[in-house]
């Protein structure tokens, strides 16, 4: 089950990214993927957007990584006016 972050922000797994039931009951209207390569639910009434985002990097290279994160994170936080 999803965990609601902020009021109508949501953060979940691929199986609640496809439950149209607890999308459609929430009025989620947009879903954020984070994945390289897991597919979208096929509904057009859902606005999908993939941030590609991944957890296996260098050591070094953590603090290049962060500052992305965070870079996108804001912009996707922009986007939904938040």
């Amino acid at each position: 089950m999803p965990i609601e972050i902020i009021n109508g922000l949501y953060l979940g797994n691929k199986n609640d990214a496809f439950n149209i039931n607890f999308l459609t009951s929430r009025n989620i209207d947009i879903i954020i993927n984070t994945t390289n390569d897991v597919e979208f639910i096929k509904t057009g009434k859902i606005e999908c957007i993939r941030v590609p985002i991944t957890d296996n990097f260098a050591e070094n290279e953590k603090d290049k990584y962060n500052r992305e994160y965070y870079y996108q994170l804001s912009q996707l936080c922009k986007l939904m006016d938040l």
